[in-house]
């Protein structure tokens, strides 16, 4: 039976898992965009600008908040 304390250690480490894929993703998909936008001279779209700048922190938690909702199922009908 996991304790209390495994399922916390368990939840960080998915936290963690989430944070390297969503990021890896957001990359392939966002930077190709930004990089060219920014050859051109052109001021970043506000999401990207988000994404460029110091607040992905923010970002990166709503995406882990919004992916553990929907993992939260999955995980207790195993």
């Amino acid at each position: 039976m996991l304790t209390p304390k495994d399922i916390k250690v368990l939840d960080t480490l998915l936290d963690k898992k989430l944070d390297q894929k969503l990021d890896e993703k957001l990359d392939q998909k966002l930077k190709p965009i930004m990089n060219e936008q920014k050859k051109q001279g052109k001021k970043l779209d506000a999401f990207l600008r988000l994404y460029d700048g110091e607040h992905t922190h923010l970002r990166k938690r709503v995406d882990r908040i919004d992916n553990h909702l929907n993992l939260v199922p999955l995980q207790y009908k195993r």
